[in-house]
């Protein structure tokens, strides 16, 4: 039985060590969490302005668009249910600050409430976080999401994208993408775009019914906690351990093609919107990463750190030595909820960091613009 979201702090001392695992990986990377577009003042104005923007709206703004139509299902009763879930939360909280993206593993790995509690102990509170991860997503699909089915309003201020070298794979045969695709939902979508030169195509409820039964977790904030704990031996006894050469995630690994298109959209998207986005590398274990996947997983973590050193977007690499303990995993490549809040608590760090440096500089860029204007030095000892 799954307990009462209340106590969100980890509870065992393996979720403890896996928070310093993570600080003691950031430290040895030098991994600092840097603006993913422009520069330094750019970001910092930016941000002043959308805090400003922020105070002037109302708490709980009005819908953005007037619905064309509802539209029907996108063949993944998982997204039409996270459709109807966000839809639900737009209405009664506004976009929210930080949007979670990505498959099953950012689904159930990024605990969106225990994320919103760790930025409130260290000073930002009321910031909320919406996890609008679903199974199966890729870069097509994560582009979809952002360019296609979400306006531009019921977008967040920051995007983290949580996931992995799979997300990536151009030779992997994208299936979740191809359901959507061939979808009644997808195809009213695109005539709702065709048919006005305004957008007004609105997020909006599939019209068939809810997935029976729902996961009841996905109604409040698109999380999904897993309380399972991965025993090798146990597990491996009801589930053959397949290789990393014979792994379809990792068929014809390639980081060049249409998942590589979509990736360059979304920074596209995002940089015309001036939306700062992270990308996570979630955690993996030492029993998944058999020599095949970790040659992929060095060719992943050069492929984004590229990105990274253009200013791009951010890269945080979460799959580093020391290896987390099993207990924080539900099976080798996910986390399980006591690993999700592991990764929330010690994202919720890094996250404040970054909007305390922001706040701090557009507090200096201000006070540089006064004293430009008033002649006065602006030298700080």
């Amino acid at each position: 039985m799954i307990e009462p979201h209340a106590n969100l702090q980890p509870r065992n001392r393996f979720a403890i060590e896996f928070v310093r695992w993570i600080a003691l990986s950031w430290v040895a990377m030098g991994c600092a969490l840097l603006p993913s577009f422009g520069t330094p003042q750019e970001a910092s104005n930016l941000y002043q302005e959308r805090e400003n923007r922020q105070a002037a709206s109302p708490a709980k703004p009005s819908p953005s668009a007037t619905p064309i139509a509802p539209l029907p299902s996108f063949n993944s009763p998982q997204l039409d249910q996270q459709i109807r879930t966000y839809q639900r939360y737009l209405a009664a909280n506004g976009r929210p600050d930080f949007l979670i993206v990505g498959s099953s593993r950012a689904l159930q790995g990024v605990d969106p409430i225990a994320l919103e509690k760790a930025l409130a102990e260290l000073g930002h509170s009321n910031r909320r976080v919406y996890n609008f991860s679903i199974n199966g997503s890729t870069a097509q699909v994560v582009a979809f999401k952002l360019e296609q089915l979400l306006l531009p309003e019921q977008l967040p201020r920051m995007i983290i994208w949580a996931d992995g070298a799979r997300a990536v794979n151009s030779g992997r045969r994208d299936r979740t993408f191809a359901n959507i695709l061939n979808s009644p939902g997808y195809r009213q979508l695109q005539r709702q775009h065709q048919s006005t030169t305004q957008s007004n195509a609105s997020l909006n409820a599939p019209t068939e019914p809810a997935p029976t039964p729902a996961d009841p977790w996905l109604e409040t904030q698109g999380f999904r906690p897993i309380v399972d704990v991965f025993e090798p031996k146990q597990y491996f006894q009801k589930f053959p351990r397949v290789s990393g050469r014979y792994d379809a995630d990792y068929h014809n690994f390639s980081l060049t093609g249409i998942q590589d298109r979509s990736l360059r959209e979304i920074i596209k998207t995002t940089r015309d919107r001036k939306i700062p986005i992270i990308f996570v590398n979630l955690p993996l274990t030492d029993l998944y990463l058999d020599s095949t996947r970790h040659r992929h997983e060095q060719q992943f973590r050069r492929y984004f750190q590229g990105f990274a050193n253009q200013g791009l977007l951010t890269f945080i690499d979460l799959n580093q030595q020391p290896m987390p303990p099993y207990s924080l995993f539900a099976d080798p490549s996910h986390l399980n909820r006591q690993g999700a809040i592991a990764v929330a608590e010690s994202l919720g760090q890094k996250l404040a960091t970054y909007l305390d440096r922001l706040q701090g500089k557009s507090a200096l860029l201000n006070r540089n613009m006064i004293c430009r204007r008033t002649g006065t030095s602006t030298n700080l000892r």
